[in-house]
């Protein structure tokens, strides 16, 4: 359960939920890897960033670059949940559209 709660928030550290949490269990009594929390946040910000490249490219209108940066998208299940978490509708969309029309052409 708390690991659900972890996905949602990604920029929360080991050290904030063992001492705002659980200040006399401690970090080893609810199980949490501070070097796997790390880790897990800086694949998100990974993530973040190649949905931010996505956006730069559909605002650039370069189709090459748009069709790359889909594809960086693509390649990351974490990005791919971020922008299911977070990004609307018409966005959604538009990298599907994109996504699809690489593997028709291909």
């Amino acid at each position: 359960m708390l690991c659900q709660h972890l996905t949602r928030f990604p920029a929360i550290s080991a050290f904030l939920i063992s001492c705002t949490l659980f200040p006399a269990l401690g970090q080893d009594a609810i199980g949490l890897d501070p070097s796997a929390l790390n880790s897990f946040d800086q694949s998100i910000f990974r993530a973040n960033q190649r949905i931010a490249l996505y956006e730069a490219a559909l605002e650039s209108g370069n189709s090459a670059a748009i069709r790359q940066a889909a594809l960086e998208v693509q390649k990351d299940p974490l990005a791919i949940r971020q922008v299911n978490a977070l990004k609307g509708d018409a966005f959604k969309v538009r990298l599907n559209q994109d996504l699809t029309a690489v593997q028709t052409q291909t």
